[in-house]
């Protein structure tokens, strides 16, 4: 059970040194029946069973041990785990052993890390709880970046309400923006807003005009801000934006 692991105790007294010079985590080195990962330089030694909710963790733990022996056991022989960060892995360690539905404190920092891992490592439960708590925050996160990691980690139903804050909004696209969107999805914003940038706005209304096909033509209609709204979302899902 979760409660039987808990964390050393040189730590807990106060032995910083020794934690320091042998690359322990601060928080995530836990006594028990103990899984020992490597991590950049930082050594974490948590529980297995919350790693056997993952096919890739489990076909590496059935893997037969090297000449040298098996890994995972001692702080000489750990399993590296390359490729990701050691904060991003710690984001994981905290979800998988203090519980998923835990609330804490809301950095995208933190669960773009959790999403990115449990992703990577098909933590499927680990996954739907990340996505749901940035769903629950987006607003508190750029649609540059719900773009950026609804196309990395294929979480779609971000996709065309983000599109569309970026479509309808004044300021154009800035640098920074350009630069984590990446140059398709810049440049297909790019053109859809200068489809719609005859729009002029008003506190009552939005006025939208259209020139007819081939230039020909005036049509001049008026919409509320849902319409209008309505209508971007429309005519994102018919570009050549990525949707998925």
């Amino acid at each position: 059970m979760m409660t039987d692991y808990k964390t050393d105790s040189r730590r807990a007294t106060g032995s910083s040194s020794e934690s320091k010079s042998s690359g322990r985590h601060d928080r995530w080195f836990l006594t028990g029946d103990p899984c020992i990962f490597k991590v950049e330089n930082t050594l974490f030694r948590l529980p297995q069973d919350p790693f056997m909710a993952s096919p890739v963790f489990v076909t590496m733990f059935s893997c037969p041990p090297t000449v040298e022996g098996p890994e995972g056991i001692s702080e000489e022989r750990p399993i590296n785990l390359g490729g990701i960060s050691a904060y991003e892995f710690e984001q994981l360690a905290w979800v998988l052993n203090t519980g998923i539905f835990e609330e804490e404190i809301f950095t995208i920092q933190s669960f773009e890390a959790i999403l990115r891992l449990s992703t990577m490592w098909e933590f499927d439960a680990v996954r739907d709880y990340a996505i749901r708590i940035i769903t629950t925050h987006k607003d508190e996160v750029s649609a540059a970046t719900l773009i950026r990691l609804a196309l990395s980690f294929g979480v779609s139903d971000w996709l065309i309400p983000a599109y569309t804050q970026l479509c309808i909004r004044t300021s154009s696209i800035s640098l920074e923006e350009g630069l984590e969107l990446g140059m398709r999805v810049t440049v297909g914003l790019g053109k859809l807003r200068e489809f719609i940038r005859c729009c002029s706005y008003s506190s009552s209304k939005i006025e939208t005009r259209f020139h007819g096909q081939g230039g020909c033509g005036h049509v001049a209609h008026f919409m509320t801000p849902d319409a209008f709204r309505e209508y971007v979302e429309k005519q994102v899902q018919c570009s050549d934006l990525p949707l998925e």
